[in-house]
């Protein structure tokens, strides 16, 4: 019974570089069908907001990415202590605004380096 659980164990091993063939090409999908990974085509992740508290946070969303389209909802993550974490998420009202926004990734605001992708 061994053998065969053994020799089972070893015929999977195909299916396994199957698996990590797909994963490899995970980072590498088109900006516009990221959100088919990553969830809602009009929610974005945002890394890299300087803020010490939730206000200043929202203050820089709003000023970066508020002309971009109409955003209707900022997650901002919190430690422990309460202090807001340097990531955040934005629901924007459309897809053409989420999209917009992506340009942003790369640049530098407030002395930071944003990271823009889909969530």
């Amino acid at each position: 019974v061994k053998f065969a659980e053994r020799k089972q164990q070893k015929g999977s091993g195909g299916n396994r570089q199957q698996q990590m063939s797909s994963m490899l090409s995970f980072p590498f999908a088109l900006p516009h069908e990221q959100h088919k990974q990553f969830g809602s085509p009009n929610t974005i992740f945002v890394h890299g907001i300087s803020g010490a508290a939730e206000s200043d946070v929202l203050q820089s969303v709003y000023t970066v990415f508020g002309g971009i389209g109409r955003i209707v909802k900022v997650d901002v993550p919190k430690h422990a202590t309460g202090e807001p974490r340097n990531f955040c998420f934005i629901h924007f009202a459309d897809f053409t605004a989420a999209q917009a926004a992506l340009s942003f990734n790369c640049q530098v605001i407030g002395g930071r380096q944003l990271q823009v992708r889909y969530k």
